[in-house]
């Protein structure tokens, strides 16, 4: 309860409505999850989940408002992710309300109006004959919950306050869902792609746009699901380099920290655990457009940086574009450029601690994302 307190007023401390309005909102989420994450005495789950391979996060949108098909939905996600992840050492955790500080969890969880969120055993059962595991996080308190969520593959959420602690907190690439009527842009979900209105079907019964319950055809969830998660974070690995140590991964989240032990600049490639057998670059089409936002999550002591690195056809090098961590940069690609690669540019005696990088157009997106430092 201490740390629960101690959290809070840091939060209110920190940031006023003003700030946010006025300034990046980055900084002060950092605050909140650096804060957060320091005073989980009781680790939420009672075993450690940094060595699975996947880890999903599933709203079950079922209380102020809900999505009718969402036990259906989890299980065809499952059915899914299953196919795709290579062991099947997965997790899904089910999200639901979340407990005021001062409540006991039990306590808030008998006031709950679902019994599906207070008890999803069958669901678990089902689960587990699938190879999956499964945890109820509904009735868990913020400060848990984003400690969670740094440890996040993929999401499914609803946009509204259901994804805050998953998309906001977390960083994580998912699906937003919600009516209609609902306004996805409400919120901050900096890496979710929502499901188009049209396959949105709304229930009539509540006045309040943020209640409005709806129903999605699940053979149009899937397909958009499938989509998406095809196209998700491309988990990356550091290539070799005698001079720049790559630490261990950091406890608390997937952010993995290298220590130069160089007296000048050296270069690592970022490049996808599925290109680790080839040149790692990705291919720049007419299709993915000539125009990209690259982004990348990271810190450094001393001003290292990563890199975007063009080649034309022949793999001769045509564009070096720096991209500064926690800055969105957009890079135009001239027509002699047919691939990329990622680098990091790391300063003689610099410690980088690097989370992701990824890149936007309209045709597009991708993604490189640290799984486990080799």
């Amino acid at each position: 309860m201490n740390g629960a307190l101690k959290f809070n007023q840091v939060v209110a401390l920190k940031a006023t409505k003003d700030d946010f309005l006025q300034s990046d909102v980055s900084k002060y989420d950092d605050i909140i999850i650096n804060q957060a994450c320091s005073i989980v005495e009781d680790k939420p789950l009672a075993f450690e989940i940094d060595d699975l391979d996947f880890v999903f996060w599933f709203g079950a949108c079922s209380e102020k408002r809900s999505w009718v098909e969402w036990e259906e939905a989890l299980i065809a996600c499952i059915d899914y992710i299953v196919e795709q992840v290579p062991t099947r050492r997965i997790i899904v955790l089910v999200d639901g309300m979340t407990s005021p500080v001062y409540t006991n969890r039990k306590a808030y969880l008998k006031t709950l109006r679902s019994s599906a969120l207070y008890d999803i055993r069958p669901l678990s059962i089902e689960l587990k004959r699938k190879g999956v595991s499964c945890y109820n996080l509904t009735g868990l308190k913020a400060h848990q919950k984003i400690y969670l969520a740094q440890k996040v593959d993929f999401f499914v959420s609803g946009f509204l306050t259901d994804s805050i602690y998953v998309s906001r907190f977390g960083k994580v690439e998912g699906i937003g869902h919600g009516a209609t009527v609902a306004n996805p842009g409400q919120h901050h979900n900096p890496r979710c792609y929502f499901i188009p209105k049209k396959n949105v079907r709304d229930i009539p019964g509540d006045d309040n746009w943020a209640k409005v319950s709806y129903s999605i055809s699940i053979d149009d969830f899937v397909k958009f699901f499938s989509y998406i998660f095809h196209r998700r974070d491309k988990h990356f690995y550091v290539s070799e380099n005698k001079k720049v140590k790559v630490l261990s991964k950091l406890s608390n989240s997937r952010t993995t920290v290298l220590d130069s032990f160089s007296d000048k600049v050296e270069y690592v490639s970022l490049r996808p655990l599925d290109c680790m057998e080839n040149d790692g670059t990705f291919n720049v089409t007419d299709k993915v457009g000539k125009e990209l936002k690259f982004r990348s999550e990271g810190k450094s002591l001393r001003g290292s940086r990563c890199f975007v690195i063009g080649y034309d056809e022949d793999g001769k090098k045509c564009l070096s574009k720096g991209i500064s961590f926690g800055v969105t940069a957009s890079i135009n690609f001239s027509d002699d450029v047919k691939k990329f690669e990622i680098k990091l540019r790391i300063l003689g005696g610099d410690r980088v601690w690097i989370h992701d990088v990824h890149w936007t157009s309209y045709g597009c997106t991708g993604s490189i994302r640290l799984g486990k430092a080799n």
